[in-house]
């Protein structure tokens, strides 16, 4: 099968050093030109190697035929939930606004100079991951309660084994689960979901598969009640057989949590043999703030894309269509849609996951929701040097050149400087009429509405992707998921920027953007393949007969702009240092057919921009000043010769990083060629649902028969390609 590029990679960042003023300095302000700096202007061609999307937002077309689920009644209403975009246009004609265009700029200088970051959403809450099979054998079953003083603790059944018979790193003593197995969840009634944390009776008998053991609930009744068989028969195979043992009589907690997984057929029952282990949270076994904790990783699973929820109000629990169809879908797990479930209070069941290395309780887990909270935030593997600055006189370049705000809570009293205007003001982007024209026109548009393939959400719960080693680099593949996420600041680092190289190899596919071949590709299934490539960018129905490619998970677009469309910018900069300088001419200056990527669309291949110097006006301060003074109109103090500033630049960054780290920079310029780019997907074709998770579980994978490659992503300097099937031996 076709290997593939990732659509983004990333370029590390090291750490600044601290004591050089080219890295953190104050800005040199406006009110007075300063000795030894700059100023003038620069003008650019600004040219689109692929269609630019430059969305119109505030005046997109709903589509009325796509409507959205009322969330009580789960029936259609008349809200529309796809949208279609007109580009934007000034008199007819493209237009890249200003700051569209100084954000694409910022961002690679950010990258050529390791400025700091400027965004970094989300980075100070710890984030969830899916656990692998192993860490489930180191949970142990618990229920939260109140003591007669209020306080919660923690019970723990430990099953037929003795209190404080605690998970080795190979599970349970003897291979003998805790809890007992509960037959036949698919088939639960609304009844039987009641009994969920409530309190019975049951018989038990032992079933063995190899060495695995787990006790199987075969009567149970209520305390104190008529004991019954338990309705549903267990469906085991040839393989599962009955040891002989029983427990009868044993006391013990319903935990029900619905028909949520493919392939599901038992619930739970917890109990202990003897008594529960009742530990209060602030016990020296339990290792950090479990409640906190608890509500921080019920928040993360909320936020995972779940757009069933609307339409499924009183049925959550229910498995939506036949099993194993493409459009079926699982039951959810009372945690994701109860909003109750986010406290930790009396009477919840849960997990406690015992960490065999620390030996201690380290979180609370929901039951057969599979996920738990990274040991840090991803803000600890970023050094402070790279975080977005706090102090007036310690910015970094790009944030003087491109201007600076505080962002941290404003402090009493607090008579700091938190902004700063920038050195560089884009003056004008103005479209190069004639250019880009197709029929005589910039644009290709789309009467009704292309539909664009699903945009993946940034995902840094990805650490295989998004987090490396200390020094940036990707880390080492082939190892467990917990030895890679995010639990040791100074082994790993996100000093990473995330960066999305232009798809130069679709330049030599004849017709890849083509709109009106676009437009036929857009509604057939399969796809019409261009050699061994597709139109990676469209999103084509599941059925041509009922087209289902718009969505509110998707967009569409009425235009683009054409690829050979030209811009010119006009920049006007002052106080600049000769290296500060140097890079603004660096990105003017990359060698042929390296790019920027500018706008909406990128990782589907949108936006790709030759930046290019057509003149410079460089004028040194004493110079500027020396005329003023001289008041001879005749002298002209303006330099054209780029050279030496873009000499100092790369001179400064070559003594700062090394001579690899702006040819790593060049490498993400030039573009992915020789492979498809696209979304992770196990399958060649394109998936018209988007759904890319199937890649990530092959790659997880800790089948002995099938183990997962457990691939990491490379940075820029080692842009590799990534197998379809990252699975098998």
């Amino acid at each position: 099968m076709t290997d593939f590029f990732n659509p983004y990679t990333f370029l590390k960042a090291p750490a600044p050093n601290e004591s050089d003023p080219f890295c953190f300095s104050p800005p040199k302000g406006h009110d007075r030109l300063q000795a030894g700096t700059f100023s003038g202007r620069l003008t650019l061609k600004v040219t689109a190697k692929t269609p630019l999307l430059i969305p119109e937002v505030l005046y997109q077309e709903p589509d009325e035929s796509a409507t959205e689920p009322d969330q009580g009644s789960g029936e259609d209403q008349a809200k529309p939930k796809h949208k279609t975009y007109h580009c934007r246009r000034r008199n007819g004609l493209p237009h890249l606004p200003i700051t569209t265009f100084k954000g694409a700029l910022r961002a690679a200088y950010e990258a050529v100079t390791n400025s700091r970051f400027a965004i970094l959403d989300k980075h100070d809450k710890r984030l969830g991951r899916r656990m692998v099979p192993k860490e489930g054998l180191w949970t142990v079953p618990a229920r939260v309660a109140a003591n007669a003083a209020g306080d919660l603790e923690l019970h723990l059944f430990f099953g037929s084994h003795a209190p404080s018979s605690w998970p080795s790193a190979n599970g349970p003593p003897g291979s003998l689960m805790y809890a007992a197995w509960l037959p036949g969840a698919r088939c639960f009634s609304a009844t039987d979901r009641a009994l969920h944390g409530t309190a019975g009776v049951f018989d038990l008998r032992e079933m063995l598969k190899g060495a695995f053991r787990f006790w199987e609930v075969v009567t149970h009744g209520p305390i104190g009640g008529t004991m019954v068989a338990w309705p549903y028969p267990a469906a085991r195979g040839h393989n599962y057989t009955a040891t002989g043992r029983w427990l009868r009589g044993q006391p013990g907690w319903y935990c029900i949590t619905n028909d949520n997984i493919m392939g599901k057929h038992d619930e739970r029952v917890f109990f202990a043999r003897l008594e529960p282990l009742v530990l209060p949270l602030t016990h020296p076994s339990i290792d950090g703030a479990l409640d906190t904790d608890w509500r921080l990783l019920i928040e993360s699973y909320k936020e995972q894309p779940n757009t069933e929820l609307p339409a499924r109000v009183g049925k959550e629990h229910e498995w939506k269509g036949p099993r194993g169809a493409p459009s079926s879908k699982p039951g959810i797990s009372r945690q994701v849609y109860d909003a109750a479930a986010a406290d930790l209070a009396a009477g919840v069941m849960c997990n406690a996951y015992w960490d065999p290395v620390k030996r201690k309780i380290t979180a609370l887990l929901p039951v057969s929701i599979s996920r738990k909270l990274h040991e840090h935030p991803p803000i600890d593997f970023l050094p402070a040097g790279l975080r977005p600055a706090t102090e007036y006189e310690r910015l970094s370049p790009a944030e003087r050149v491109f201007g600076w705000a505080d962002t941290t809570k404003v402090q009493p009293n607090d008579r700091r400087k938190r902004q700063y205007k920038g050195n560089l003001r884009i003056l004008t982007i103005d479209y190069v009429p004639g250019t880009g024209e197709v029929n005589g026109k910039p644009f290709s548009e789309f009467s009704d509405g292309l539909p664009l393939a699903i945009l993946g959400a940034p995902k840094p719960e990805q650490s295989r992707f998004y987090l490396g080693d200390a020094s940036g680099a990707a880390q080492q593949g082939g190892r467990h998921k917990w030895q890679v996420g995010y639990d040791d600041p100074g082994a790993k680092s996100i000093a990473r920027r995330k960066v999305y190289p232009w798809h130069s190899e679709t330049q030599g596919i004849a017709d890849y953007w083509s709109g009106p071949a676009a437009e036929q590709d857009a509604s057939s299934n399969p796809p019409r393949p261009l050699g061994n490539r597709y139109r990676e960018y469209l999103r084509r129905p599941t059925d041509p007969a009922q087209p289902d490619n718009k969505s509110d998970q998707n967009r569409s677009i009425f235009d683009w702009v054409n690829p050979g469309v030209e811009f010119t910018a006009e920049l006007a900069f002052d106080n600049l240092t000769e290296e500060e300088l140097g890079a603004l001419i660096y990105l003017g200056s990359l060698p042929p057919e390296h790019c920027l990527t500018v706008a909406g669309g990128r990782p589907l291949g949108f936006g790709a921009v030759r930046v290019e110097i057509e003149n410079a006006e460089i004028v040194r301060a004493e110079d500027r000043v020396a005329a003023l003074r001289d008041l001879d109109a005749s002298l002209q103090p303006v330099s054209h010769d780029q050279r030496p500033a873009l000499d100092a630049f790369t001179a400064k960054m070559c003594s700062l990083y090394g001579a690899g780290y702006l040819q790593d920079f060049e490498k993400s310029a030039a573009g992915f060629s020789g492979f498809p780019v696209h979304y992770p997907r196990t399958t060649r074709d394109p998936n018209p649902q988007g759904e890319n998770f199937q890649w990530f579980v092959d790659n997880e994978s800790t089948s002995n028969a099938n183990p997962g490659h457990q691939l990491t992503l490379k940075d820029a300097s080692d842009m590799t390609a990534l197998p379809k099937r990252p699975i098998g031996r």
